[in-house]
């Protein structure tokens, strides 16, 4: 039995050696991360030049996305070996944007269909190899780096006064350009502080940069409450209720195995029953709470993609190919929302791909749980928690707003943590079999 929550543990499953090119690959992975929050991006755009499109068809803002994945993946190619170790983990993964790719057969507007599933597929392998070849800490870091600035930048757009940097009702967008997408930058900041935290706590690093990450965490949380955005601070606390369950459970004393297995199966059914009924009633729930019944008109929306899911419920229309389409505009406008996508992962895949593009995702979602979960019952410490952590978050945030593309933070993240876990896999199988 590995000493569970001991960073030695992982030592014994690989011994992950600092060279020149991981360093040169967390760096790219920063940059990366950073890039897919899409505020920097966007603002270096507005300000450059005028808009002729929205920025999903801005040739310049595709073109920066291709060319730093492009680099991330040359930087990170050798570990293409490890993530052939494992096919299931890697197929799943990678299924969900081949079927994006393959949607173009369908697709009601070729044009963007090619260009997004394209960049979602140069995207997920990128960063899937980035996460098997990058030092798990450096990953942390570099994840961690990306966040701050994101939070800085927002922090000093706010201070100058800089326009859009409030929106409308006062609550700080930053660079971001929406609340709500500041917000997960905010959520992930402060996750990522504590894991380092933790991370570096346990190396026994100075007490003086331990106590600065603390602050950062505080300002983090401090930028997050600015935001007024709920749906990341909803799916962090899901997160950190089912990786907090798992890590219970790990087994530590033969004597206890079976109680506290026991315990965390009881405790993980009644969260369940009480997400789905949430969920199921997030109506009543909501108005409750004093919220907007209709989940900031995430219901109206949903209503109007219910609808055109079902006219091609098994193909879909083409990724993000349904948006070019003026019917869906105009249902849309009907009902007061001028809105460009689903406001749920689920629903984006099946209005793009159907039903084999759902069942992708499922897989895909069900295989990083698996995985991550298996290296957190072997060594529970930080770096393995916020692996599976990340996981989790990604299915809870997905069914509030869409995060399963190109160029989105969730998923990016997703695919790191994915690559993360078959590469510990892969390396604790090599070093078993000596």
């Amino acid at each position: 039995m590995i000493d569970p929550g001991s960073e030695a543990c992982i030592g014994r499953l690989a011994s992950d050696r600092q060279s020149t090119r991981s360093v040169v690959a967390a760096v790219a992975l920063g940059l990366v991360v950073l890039m897919v929050t899409k505020g920097p991006v966007f603002w270096v755009r507005f300000e450059w030049a005028p808009l002729g499109s929205d920025f999903i068809d801005d040739i310049w803002v595709q073109t920066a996305f291709v060319v730093a994945s492009a680099l991330l993946m040359a930087v990170a190619w050798p570990a293409i070996a490890r993530l052939r170790s494992d096919p299931l983990a890697v197929g799943l993964t990678l299924a969900v944007p081949v079927l994006a790719v393959l949607s173009v057969l369908w697709s009601v507007s070729t044009s963007r269909t090619v260009e997004q599933s394209f960049i979602f597929f140069l995207g997920t392998l990128a960063t899937l190899l980035a996460g098997a070849y990058v030092h798990r800490l450096h990953a942390l870091v570099a994840v961690w780096g990306a966040m701050q600035l994101g939070v800085g930048l927002s922090l000093f757009a706010s201070a100058r006064h800089w326009p859009l940097a409030l929106d409308m009702n006062g609550k700080l967008a930053g660079i971001y350009f929406n609340r709500n997408s500041l917000g997960p930058v905010a959520v992930t900041a402060f996750v990522a502080s504590v894991c380092l935290l933790a991370a570096l706590a346990r190396r026994r690093s100075h007490p003086a940069l331990l106590s600065a990450l603390g602050v950062v965490a505080l300002i983090d949380v401090m930028v997050w409450y600015r935001t007024g955005s709920l749906t990341a601070a909803v799916a962090l606390v899901c997160a950190a209720a089912g990786t907090m369950l798992l890590w219970f459970a790990v087994p530590r004393a033969r004597n206890d195995d079976r109680r506290r297995r026991t315990l965390a199966v009881s405790i993980a059914s009644i969260v369940g029953v009480v997400a789905v009924f949430g969920y199921s009633q997030r109506g009543l729930v909501a108005d409750r709470l004093g919220r907007d019944p209709t989940l900031a008109g995430r219901t109206i929306i949903w209503s109007v993609v219910d609808y055109f899911i079902s006219q091609r419920s098994l193909s879909g229309w083409g990724f993000m190919a349904v948006w070019t389409q003026p019917e869906i505009a105009d249902a849309l406008a009907a009902q007061n929302a001028l809105v460009y996508e689903a406001h749920s992962g689920y629903r984006e895949v099946l209005l793009g791909m159907g039903v084999f593009g759902l069942a992708a995702l499922v897989g895909c979602f069900a295989i990083a749980l698996a995985r991550s979960g298996s290296i957190v019952w072997r060594c529970p410490d930080a770096l393995a928690l916020w692996s599976f952590g990340v996981v989790v978050y990604v299915i809870v945030v997905n069914l509030g707003e869409t995060y399963v593309g190109a160029n989105l933070l969730p998923w990016t993240l997703l695919a790191v943590a994915i690559g993360q876990t078959v590469a510990v896999r892969t390396r604790s199988h090599s070093i078993s079999q000596q």
